[in-house]
């Protein structure tokens, strides 16, 4: 696994929630891949107080063709043994935090992004 990560990436955020949902999409990028593979994480700031970008990718068997947003849907997994909640919960964290969560299949493998809005500046009291 490799991680890139860009020191000055600022979000609001909860902490237990966002390692919730970086457990859940490492989790799934080493579960396609049971005989070994690359998994990457990268945590980027597009801009200077834009938020960030926090991307998962594997190079796994990639998203089937058509499943598009779907994938978020709870109960829809592509996992034989999935229950297919894992996602969807990852997704509702990311908008309850005013963020979004998308897929894109790949020619190898999957790449997911969720991007944060930046933090807010602490008020003076």
């Amino acid at each position: 696994m490799t991680v890139d990560a860009d020191p000055g990436a600022r979000a609001a955020a909860d902490p237990n929630q966002l390692r919730q949902v970086l457990y859940n999409l490492l989790f799934n990028a080493l579960d396609t891949q049971p005989g070994g593979g690359a998994v990457r994480v990268s945590v980027a700031a597009p801009r200077p107080d834009s938020g960030l970008t926090l991307t998962v990718e594997d190079d796994g068997p990639g998203l089937p063709a058509g499943l598009g947003d779907t994938i978020f849907e709870p109960f829809v997994s592509t996992k034989e043994t999935g229950v297919g909640l894992g996602l969807s919960v990852c997704r509702r964290i990311a908008e309850s935090h005013g963020g979004t969560l998308t897929a894109v299949a790949r020619s190898k493998g999957a790449a997911f992004t969720l991007a944060l809005p930046p933090a807010r500046p602490a008020l003076a009291h």
